[in-house]
């Protein structure tokens, strides 16, 4: 549904709850500082080299990928290689983009984790009204 979203990510084991919680609160920390998201398609192989980009390791991605990044511009993540943008901010190749700002979301509650392949977690979780219904 529109609220509800779904995340995959690489991991060895399942998260534990403390971690989960964790999550749930710098995803609602960055949500209340209305970040602007940015995305754009870029080649491939530029778009690899972006430090601390966000991808699930062996999956085909297409060329050009779509960048999606909630905070820093594009523009700084391909001409700046020494910030560790994805240590500070969310920065993933995505397909899909929802909001140009992170206060559309509203808040974001986890609902879900599971493996869904070896060395593959998946989150899934609520955000909008429906979240604040869940928490």
């Amino acid at each position: 549904t529109e609220d509800k979203l779904r995340f995959d990510f690489s991991h060895g084991k399942p998260v534990e709850v403390k971690e989960l919680r964790k999550i749930e609160e710098i995803c609602n920390d960055m949500i209340q500082k209305s970040c602007v998201v940015h995305f754009r398609d870029v080649a491939l192989d530029t778009a690899k080299a972006i430090t601390g980009l966000r991808a699930v390791f062996g999956e085909t991605y297409p060329d050009p990928v779509r960048v999606v990044s909630v905070g820093p511009k594009i523009d700084d993540l391909l001409s700046d290689k020494t910030t560790p943008w994805g240590m500070q901010n969310s920065i993933e190749f995505c397909g899909g983009t929802h909001v140009t700002n992170s206060k559309e979301i509203y808040k974001f509650v986890l609902l879900q984790e599971e493996g869904i392949a070896k060395g593959i977690r998946r989150i899934v979780a609520v955000t909008g009204p429906q979240a604040a219904v869940e928490a």
